[in-house]
């Protein structure tokens, strides 16, 4: 009789052949899950065991692929000493933490890395927090990763592209000049996520050249947002938003949805509840505001926008601007590309969901130029696939057969 033996090995990202062990920590307590992590090697799932555990810290993956895997968001619970307090550090390209709940204001801290996952997480604050904060940190790359099957209550989600800081660090990034992108990977993904606020806070919030999509969650009594350049944080970059539920059920919140930088798409969301001002929200910081320093305000002086026209515009990073060069070495600096922004099919209570520009910032921002509503889709665009392909588990690779005995 020949036996047919199926060897499978599965490919990693380090391209290791070895095979993944599964730890599991001696308790909840962070010592314990650090030792385990600290012994663990490329590749590995760190188990959390059952139990309540507080932490006055955080745990962090280190260098390594490491999936940490709790017992269910009912049995392990990891409560924070403080409210807003990172008791998880993301530090390498792959890892993923699933499979708890994060209680007390405890959360996740991201840094400039690739096709990480953050799922099946219930976070729980008593005040308004950041509850994931991803915060790039390299210049040349954009943090890119997966936020899927979460639970949050009063805890938002917090893209930075990178967090440089002063004049010369946001000049120098190349963050700007690589394409927008739109309908690709590149991005932070937040989908297939429930938000629930009993405080005023913003769901998502993007800055520091943050590209992020925001799809298929549902959203009770909160609201999205998007920075422009403030002082000199840069704007986010781009934004793609649709596809989600946002209610108010208990509380009456000013407008739906507050867009101040970058560009992007909003389409197929809809509302319902009392918004005091029903309307998708544009505008730009510093149309009102001298930020200070080098960058200014975007009136026809600062070296920092297009004064193409003697307001000043096209300011810089302001709605409907996209791509500009890399390595300012000197003014004046180099023209930014218009990139239209597109919303359509956006209802609220049923009615079409309109785009008004405020404060004061439609003498920069103009319909029909900077950005388009409700005039059908986005010529080209189409959607990334969903779900995430970092939500389901990769095929095995390098199958042979080897004939036995």
């Amino acid at each position: 009789m020949t036996l047919v033996i199926l060897v499978v090995a599965v490919a990693v990202a380090s391209a290791s052949t070895a095979s993944a062990a599964t730890r599991t920590a001696a308790s909840c307590a962070m010592s314990d899950v650090q030792a385990a992590v600290n012994a663990a090697a490329d590749g590995d799932e760190v188990r959390l065991p059952q139990g309540t555990c507080t932490w006055s810290g955080y745990v962090s993956t280190g260098v390594k692929r490491i999936a940490l895997v709790g017992a269910g968001k009912a049995a392990t619970v990891i409560v924070a000493a403080s409210n807003g307090q990172a008791v998880f550090g993301i530090a390498a390209d792959g890892a993923s933490i699933s499979a708890m709940t994060l209680d007390g204001g405890a959360s996740i801290g991201v840094g400039s890395n690739r096709d990480w996952r953050i799922h099946d997480i219930r976070f729980r604050g008593n005040a308004a927090y950041t509850a994931v904060y991803v915060r790039g940190t390299n210049a040349s790359m954009h943090p890119r990763g997966l936020i899927d099957h979460c639970e949050f209550l009063n805890g938002r989600v917090l893209v930075h592209g990178y967090a440089g800081v002063g004049p010369t660090d946001l000049r120098n990034t190349n963050h700007w000049s690589e394409p927008l992108a739109l309908g690709s990977a590149e991005a932070v993904y937040v989908e297939a996520n429930a938000f629930t606020f009993t405080v005023f806070y913003n769901a998502i919030d993007c800055e520091y050249s943050g590209r992020m999509v925001f799809r298929y969650n549902s959203v009770t009594d909160s609201y999205l947002e998007s920075h422009s350049i403030q002082g000199h944080a840069r704007a986010c970059r781009k934004w793609e938003i649709y596809d989600n539920t946002l209610r108010q059920a208990n509380t009456s919140v000013y407008r739906p949805m507050f867009l101040r930088g970058g560009t992007g798409v909003v389409f197929g969301n809809t509302f319902t509840g009392n918004f005091t001002a029903p309307a998708i929200h544009l505008d730009n910081v510093r149309t009102f505001t001298n930020v200070g320093g080098e960058v200014g305000q975007c009136s026809g002086a600062s070296v920092w926008d297009g004064n193409a026209e003697s307001n000043g515009y096209p300011c810089r990073d302001q709605i409907g601007r996209g791509r500009d060069a890399a390595l300012w070495s000197a003014a004046p600096y180099p023209a930014q590309s218009l990139e239209p922004a597109y919303f359509w099919d956006n209802t609220i209570n049923g009615a079409v969901l309109g785009v008004e520009v405020v404060n004061g910032s439609a003498v920069h921002i103009k319909s029909g130029r900077d950005y388009v509503a409700n005039a059908g889709a986005k010529p080209g665009y189409v959607p990334y696939q969903y779900p995430h392909p970092l939500s389901t588990p990769a095929a095995p690779s390098n199958l042979r057969l080897i004939p036995g005995q």
